[in-house]
């Protein structure tokens, strides 16, 4: 786990404080030289991980505190996540580095991949349901309530949280 500063907060960390449901995700070892603006825009709607849940949320402001880059978001939902909560986000080494070249690919040099892609989400969900048909002889009810929950997930969460700005834009047109 990292280090805690006098308020709390450790690095790799999601706080939430007790007023209004803001939320401060820390993101640690992402230089401030690596990112020149934010994922996320102020007033941009975003899904925040809390406990396990998504909850809707609001950026309300995004900075780079001690060469951390930090989100402040308020929980639209009047439900939002209790706000004593402290939630720990371990990010393995080789996952941060892709997302942080991607990143750079798609905000700074522009880069999209072109659409449609010639491998979508369901057909790698559908290769796998062959799969397990192939191996088990049939598709069990769990495998196949889970296959349809992931295929519902991906396409709610691709446009709401699993694209940068640029590629909502590229989705949009296509939609």
């Amino acid at each position: 786990m990292g280090s805690s500063n006098g308020a709390g907060v450790t690095e790799d960390s999601t706080t939430v404080s007790d007023d209004a449901h803001d939320t401060d995700i820390d993101m640690a070892d992402i230089e401030a030289e690596a990112i020149d603006s934010p994922r996320f825009q102020e007033g941009e709607k975003v899904l925040a991980f809390h406990s396990q849940q998504l909850y809707e949320a609001k950026v309300q402001k995004a900075e780079f505190q001690m060469r951390e880059l930090r989100y402040f978001v308020h929980y639209l939902d009047k439900d939002g996540p209790p706000p004593e909560k402290l939630v720990n986000v371990q990010i393995p080494p080789q996952l941060k580095k892709q997302l942080i070249d991607d990143s750079e690919f798609v905000n700074h040099l522009g880069k999209l991949i072109r659409l449609p892609h010639s491998q979508n989400v369901d057909e790698i969900l559908e290769k796998y349901r062959d799969y397990r048909l192939k191996k088990d002889g049939e598709i069990p009810d769990s495998v196949g309530e889970t296959i349809s929950g992931l295929k519902c997930y991906f396409n709610k969460a691709l446009p709401a949280m699993l694209l940068y700005k640029n590629e909502r834009e590229q989705f949009q047109e296509l939609i």
